[in-house]
């Protein structure tokens, strides 16, 4: 399998916080800024990228809860 980059794709993403990884600590820390109303992106990696693509998470409703 290869991977592919296309250098024409842009995209508009305004996002104050991101955290890598989406271990305890990570997703402890994503939820303190989404208490305080702050937007955050998480972004957790896999072993291998040629087999499993990076997870992204959007940490939008889970401090409701």
């Amino acid at each position: 399998m290869s991977i592919i980059f296309d250098d024409h794709k842009q995209f508009e993403y305004s996002i104050p916080v991101i955290v890598i990884g989406a271990g305890g600590c990570g997703l402890c820390a994503a939820l303190a800024v989404k208490e305080n109303n702050t937007d955050v992106l998480v972004i957790k990696e896999r072993s291998n990228p040629l087999r499993h693509h990076s997870y992204v998470y959007w940490i939008d409703t889970w401090s409701k809860y």
